[in-house]
Parts: structure tokens; sequence; C-alpha cells
């Protein structure tokens, strides 16, 4: 490329013309950026989007997911119209079968959370499910959930749907132009190398699919996800078909049963059947084989033939129609399952819309999420559970194998809360690992560290019961909870974000902050705002002096935390040093911590850091010296206590913590409430929350309460007078009382 050659301009490039990439391009163009150009090596659809099987569920264990689900169907449905023509989108509706109690009661809790976003998902009884789906075969059912507004799209119809209504929009597409390189200017424009010439712009967008490895490598960096070959089979005709749309009667759900590992939904005349690999049949590979956009991956019979085999039994026409055409190719997958959509870190103006599980099914939703955030700076609802910056350099190639293979063969399988699954585990562990462990910690990893979650009495087993009914183990944590309120407890933070920030910039950094700054020798609590004014960060701010500050964030968003303070401190001219890993971290809690603190000649240098009515210190100090600190502290009276106890505190102190309550949807008139409440079971986060009926929210964090069986909630609840609060658990009312955190009374 000769220098100079210039190609073409924009403001926003959006690389890849799939479904991911035509939605953040529709997202842009239709809230007027018109000045937006998409760039496909090879033609629109190419690659993973024209060998997707288009289904498009709302089912999910996570609440953004669900929301970004629910925004693919109404673009889809919408989107047509702007283009002039089909998008190609059948809302038929699905049914996912339950042939268990713990089936049926899992589809409960997912109903518990989507009552919140609007969801019209309900369980339907065996007669029903047999009604809206009559080819099922004679095995017993329990009952399903049906989502009526669910469905399936035609991935190619929708891609070129939104990039017409793009184009129409102003947007630009050019095809056939590969990006080979990229330079970051020194006038802040991304220069992208192309065989062509060079395209300048100010924004670029990684939406390659299955190539998002390769292309995110042109800018310095590597996406944490990996391509898994996955196929579906379409039946020849089937006769009982084929006799429903001759009498005009509508489209069948689509059908998830977990009796053959997979899922069938109507094509044509006949069936489209997929089912699910055993975790030892996956093909997995880091990056695809060049030429693969093309062509299909051979089909792969012997890793299918069991469920196929059960999906025979279970859907007896399939018996009676062979199988006409196999489509096999890669999805891109992340360690958690999750979408990586957002900020690249350290990288300006770097956008992903990558590891969709799902490229038709979120690729509308988190494009028009992407494209907000990108205009107005912060996405309109909470990603947190996208943020591509909720992984760090723990999650390798390797890594993410072992995590991938690990959450795809509980595809199928009852999902009950717990600790973090074992697979590519310890990771990073804690200086006083070895101490807590002998003291009975139930491990859990959070951000690539093994965190305590709780701790096992002498004689008790250190597990956790595979369950939706209140476990054991929250006598435990209920013990822990009291000793760390009206005694001593000590936490292992060691995993947590330690930032340091230094030099002439440090106060301009905290006066961006929300909060009142603390005075030098002093601490607080301080808040990163968004610009729509919902919360970004949460951090305890220690301040040894005017030109130096350490703040401490939690684990989960440790990298996200670190990469929004890095943007500060260089507009700010400040230093930030971020130092998780290269300090220990303890917390003391409790009525009694002060006096065991000064026993330890601590107190002088100890960080405050209250719970509300609760006292409580960091202790902030060289690695080497955690392990014997917590040895002497345990020894002197204090107790071990995990992160649900500690938890369990902010609960009890109404002290939300940012990513966790605080989220970028966060309004000004919420106002953080500790709730009590004795749910049947245990509470999985996100149960909604009625006053007189009416959903006003929705619980972000709980604990057992320290001073009766049942629980305490965090909520984010608009103020109100009055009115009785209910809480949606396992599909039915239960009573709720906010708590006073400073009197620990509930109301009448």
């Amino acid at each position: 490329m000769a220098s100079g050659d210039v190609l073409d301009e924009a403001r926003v490039v959006v690389i890849g013309g799939g479904a991911g990439g035509a939605g953040v391009l529709w997202g842009l163009a239709r809230r007027g950026w018109s000045d937006v150009l998409l760039v496909e090596r090879k033609r629109l659809t190419a690659g993973s989007t024209w060998k997707a099987a288009g289904l498009l569920p709302t089912y999910s264990r996570s609440r953004t997911e669900m929301r970004l689900a629910r925004r693919s169907h109404e673009i889809y449905a919408s989107v047509g119209e702007a283009a002039g023509l089909s998008a190609g989108f059948h809302p038929c509706g699905e049914l996912r079968i339950a042939r268990s109690e713990a089936q049926l009661d899992e589809y409960r809790r997912f109903m518990d959370a989507a009552a919140a976003i609007g969801s019209t998902a309900r369980l339907v009884d065996e007669s029903e499910v047999r009604r809206l789906w009559p080819l099922l075969g004679n095995e017993p059912v329990l009952g399903a959930l049906y989502a009526p507004e669910d469905g399936w799209t035609t991935p190619a119809d929708t891609t070129m749907a939104m990039a017409r209504a793009a184009r129409l929009a102003g947007a630009r597409i050019r095809e056939g132009v590969e990006i080979t390189g990229a330079r970051h200017r020194p006038d802040g424009l991304w220069e992208l190398a192309t065989p062509q010439g060079a395209i300048l712009c100010e924004h670029v967008v990684i939406a390659t699919g299955s190539y998002a490895r390769q292309t995110a490598r042109l800018f310095g960096f590597d996406i944490p996800s990996i391509s898994l070959a996955v196929q579906y089979w379409i039946t020849e005709p089937i006769p009982e078909i084929v006799a429903r749309k001759a009498a005009g009667r509508p489209e069948m759900p689509i059908v998830r049963d977990e009796g053959f590992l997979g899922y069938s939904r109507e094509e044509g005349d006949g069936l489209l059947v997929g089912t699910y690999e055993a975790p030892g049949d996956l093909d997995m590979e880091t990056d695809p084989p060049a030429g693969y956009d093309d062509g299909l991956l051979p089909a792969n019979f012997p890793a299918h033939e069991r469920g196929l085999g059960l999906a025979l039994g279970l859907i007896p026409a399939l018996a009676r129609a062979g199988l006409r055409s196999n489509t096999r190719g890669y999805m891109q997958y992340s360690a958690d399952g999750g979408c990586l959509v957002g900020p690249a870190a350290g990288l300006p103006n770097v956008w992903m819309s990558a590891a969709l599980p799902g490229g038709v099914k979120y690729g509308g939703g988190a494009g028009d999420a992407l494209a907000g955030w990108i205009i107005d700076g912060t996405p309109d609802l909470d990603m947190t559970d996208m943020d591509p910056r909720r992984y760090g350099p723990e999650a390798t190639p390797d890594w993410v194998g072992l995590k991938a293979v690990e959450l795809w063969g509980a595809h199928c399988v009852v999902q009950y809360p717990g600790p973090s699954a074992p697979a590519g585990r310890p990771i990073h562990t804690s200086p006083a690992h070895e101490v807590l462990d002998a003291r009975g910690a139930l491990w859990d990893q959070i951000a690539g560290w093994e965190v305590a979650r709780w701790f096992a009495p002498p004689g008790t087993p250190r597990t956790e019961a595979a369950t939706f009914a209140r476990p054991p183990h929250e006598a435990a944590v209920r013990a822990e909870l009291r000793a760390a309120r009206d005694g001593a407890g000590v936490f292992d933070l060691s995993a947590d974000g330690i930032f340091d920030l230094s030099g002439a910039g440090t106060a301009a950094v905290l006066a961006g902050l929300d909060g009142k700054a603390p005075a030098p020798g002093s601490s607080g609590r301080m808040i990163l705002r968004a610009p729509s004014g919902g919360a970004l960060a949460s951090f305890l701010v220690a301040r040894p002096g005017p030109d130096h500050a350490r703040l401490y964030g939690p684990a989960r968003s440790r990298v996200h935390d670190g990469d929004l303070l890095a943007r500060l401190a260089a507009d700010a001219g400040a230093t930030l040093a971020p130092l998780t890993g290269r300090r220990g971290l303890a917390l003391l809690t409790g009525a009694g911590a002060k006096a065991l603190l000064a026993a330890s000649g601590l107190l002088d240098t100890a960080v405050p850091a209250a719970f509300g009515p609760v006292p409580g210190w960091y202790l902030d100090l060289p690695p080497a010296a955690l392990a014997p600190l917590l040895a002497r502290l345990v020894s002197s009276g204090a107790r071990p206590c995990g992160h649900l106890a500690l938890t369990g505190l902010r609960v009890l102190a109404a002290l939300p913590e940012a990513p966790r309550d605080l989220t970028v949807e966060t309004r000004p008139d919420n106002r953080a409430t500790c709730l009590r409440l004795d749910p049947p079971g245990q509470l999985l986060g996100n149960e909604t929350l009625f006053r007189d009926g009416v959903p006003v929210g929705h619980v972000t964090s709980w604990a057992p309460d320290p001073d009766s069986p049942g629980l305490v909630a965090l909520a984010l609840l608009p103020e109100a007078p009055g009115g009785a609060l209910t809480l949606l658990a396992r599909g039915e009312p239960v009573p709720v009382l906010p708590q006073d955190p400073a009197t620990g009374k509930t109301a009448a």
C-alpha cells in the first residue's frame, strides 16, 4: 500500500458482514450515524451466518442475555419494513420439555426473573405440550416451559434486511475488502490496511464471527473464545407436516427436549433436528481453517448417533423420513458461554461483537446495544455479563477450551446454584490459600482467582448440595455472618482490584468520581458514574496524601475497573499501577475487630471500611505477610469468613456495589434496600419484586439472615410511599419486609 493511498473514511468501521456485524451497522444507522462503513472480505452472510439454524430462544440464566434476545426479536420483527424486504422471522414459539421435577423447578426459576422483563413465558402441562407439538412420542412428559414470543429466523434473510435498512439510512457496505493490518495514529484515528488502500476511522468494531481471534491479533490482542463445530440435519418431507400445512394449521413451536439432548423445528415440509455432542466428541479450533467461509465441515454422524437415535424414539415421525442434508460449521464460544460485546481493554475506540453463541439470536440485540454504547459512551442496559473486560490474562486459548468443553457438557443438565465448575482451576491463589484451606474453605473462582466461598465447620462436609432447596451450608454462612458482625470476622480479599493512583492528577481523577473525596489520611466509598447517571464502578478509596490514593474494587470487575481508571488517569496526567497479586489484602470486621487490631499493632495503618453500623478495616500489606497475619488473627479469636458472608454484610448495611447491584441502569431515585424474606428455596438472583402487584425491581444480592432461618436480600427500588412488597419465588409470591440497616428493624 502506497503511503497516502486512502480507500475510504468513516466515523465507524464494522469489520464482518454476518448477523453480528449487520446488527451493529443497523443499530448505528437507525440512531442517525450515517457515516458508518461495513467491510466484508468476501460477501454478506459468508462464514458462520449462512450455516446457522436461526433459533431465537429467550431462555437464559443471564438477565442480560434474556433482554438482548428479546431485543433481537423486536428488531427482526420490524427491520423488514425499514428494508422493504422480509427479515425471515418466524415467531412460532418455543417449548422446553421437562422430564423431571428438577427441570420444572429450573424453569420456574427462569420465570421468577423473566417476569421483570415482561416475558410471557409460562409452564404448560402434558396435554398442552402434546396439543402444541403433536408429533411427540409416548414417553412421559411432566410439562414444559412455553415461550409463545420465541421463534426462529432465516439467518441470511435477517442479515440482508438489516444491511439493506442500514444502507437506506445512509450506511455504506464494501464487500470483497479484507482488513490486513491496523495502526492507531497520533491524530487518534485508526488506519486499517487493505489490499485496495487504507481505511481511516474513529471507531472500529470487530464482528468477524469465527475469525474474530485473527482479526483481534491485527490490533495486538487476543479474544478469549474458541471455535466449536456444531451441526444439524434436515429431513425429507414428513406426511404429518405436509398435512398440517395443507389444513392451514399454524407452525409448531420449536421443541427442546433433554430426552434426546437437542432441538427440532419445522423446516419446509420436514424437520430440522440438532443434537448436542458429548464433550469428548467436540471438535474445537483456535482458528478455523482457511477457506472455511465458503463451505461446510464434513458431517460427523458418530458424534450425534446417540442423540439422533433417542430423537427417533421421542419423535416417531423422524423414523419415517430420511435425513436429507447436514449442515456443520463453527460457532464461537467463550469460557462462560456469554457474548463478548463491548470495548477492548486498553485500546481506544476498539469494540467487539464477538463469541455470540448463536450469532443470529444475539446479532440484532447485541449489535443494537453496542451501537448505543459507541454513541452515548455507555449502553442503555446493563451489559456486565457480556463485557469482554470480565476476562483477564488468565483467559488463554487452552483455558478457554477447557471451560468451553465443561460448559458444553452441561447443556442438558439442570444448573443448580453453587461454586464455579472445576475445569481449569486453580489459576491464581492467595498467599494465604493454604492457611484458609486448612480451616475448611470451600473454594470458588472469581475472575481467575481462588476465593473462599464459606468455611465448613470441623466434622462437616466441604461440599454444596445440588439443590434448589435451602442448602445445609446456609447454617455455616449464617454463623460466619454473625461473627463478622457481632464478634470479629476476617476475610482474604487478595483477589480484589487494588489500584495505586499517584501524581499531580490524583485529585482530578477523584473529582471525577461521585461521592465526597476523602481528605488525606482518611478513606471513603466512591462511585464512577456513567454519562447516563448510572454506575460504572464502585471503590473504597484510601488517601495517604494529596497526590496519592489507593482504590479497592470488587474482584469480579477488576479488569473492567482497571481499564476505566487507566483512561481517567491518562486524561488527568496521573499514574495508575494495578497491584492485585503484588499486595496481600485482608478485611477485619465486627464489634471486636478494633481490639484485635490494636493488640496486633495494626490499627494505625489499617484503612477504615465500615459496613453501615458494623466497623471494618482493610489491611493492605506485602504478600508474604498475609498468611502469618491471618493465622495470628484467627488464633486471637477472629473467625475466617468467605465471600458469601461478606455479601451478607453488604446486604445488611444496604451497601450496594458495582456491578453486582449498581449498574448503568441504576436511577437516581433508586434506593438500596435490605429485605427480609423466607422463600421456599434458594435465591438465584434477579427474582422479580412487586409492590402491590406491580413489578418495581429485582434482587441483586442475597445471603442467609443471621437472626432468623430466612434470607436477607438487596434490591434497588424506586422511592414510593407504602405498598406491600412481594417477591416471585418458584412462581409464587413471597412476602418481603424492608429493614432499616441502622437499627436492624423491619417494617410492620
